[in-house]
């Protein structure tokens, strides 16, 4: 229930068709986002894509947005975020179940082993994303590689982007390149960025 959440409904202006959440943890963005359009439209007929690496979360999932009262409206995909194929090794913390990253398979079998999603098999092609959240721990920058057309078609992106700056600045242009630029200032948190970004409005006929 991070404020960097809570900041993207000022620039939500219509009653959004597509909210997609990729590192869905335990489905709390997607809970905020069905009380927050609840409140400001009146209702909520979003369609919720949500994919979700740690198997250990899926019933936490479930029963957090049955009890909400959405749960038609959601499709749950478990697996992990970024590359296109193959497998990682998944590591999580057993006392922080919201704290993982995704390794290089490794041979002596720490960690869990699961295989990547093929967003082009979940994610609608042509359709736009009135909402993209994504918090998969690094994996932010083969996402950005494999599937630059996801991000395009977001509205509003909420994102949170780990490593240095000079990581982070290549990112944003490559985001720039896609027509996705900062809508307000990062939240520094520890090496993270936590940033929303969407699409600058188009200049009307005759504007200087």
């Amino acid at each position: 229930m991070s404020t960097h959440y809570w900041r993207a409904f000022e620039h939500v202006t219509s009653p959004p068709k597509l909210i997609v959440d990729l590192g869905a943890h335990c489905g709390h963005f997607s809970l905020l986002s069905h009380l927050a359009l609840l409140e400001k439209f009146g209702a909520d007929h979003a369609d919720y894509l949500l994919v979700e690496a740690n198997p250990r979360l899926l019933p936490q999932i479930r029963r957090v947005l049955d009890e909400a009262g959405f749960f038609d409206q959601v499709k749950i995909t478990q697996g992990l975020v970024g590359k296109k194929s193959g497998s990682a090794s998944f590591q999580s913390d057993p006392r922080n179940l919201l704290s993982s990253r995704a390794l290089p398979p490794v041979a002596n079998g720490h960690g869990l082993s699961l295989p990547y999603v093929d967003l082009n098999s979940i994610v609608p092609t042509g359709r736009a994303i009135d909402l993209l959240k994504i918090d998969i721990e690094g994996s932010e920058y083969d996402l950005l590689e494999n599937y630059p057309h996801v991000l395009q078609a977001a509205k509003l992106l909420l994102i949170e982007v780990h490593g240095p700056s000079e990581d982070l600045q290549r990112f944003e242009k490559n985001l720039a390149a896609l027509g996705l630029v900062p809508l307000s200032p990062a939240i520094h948190k520890e090496n993270e960025r936590l940033i929303l970004y969407g699409h600058p409005p188009a200049e009307s006929p005759g504007a200087s």
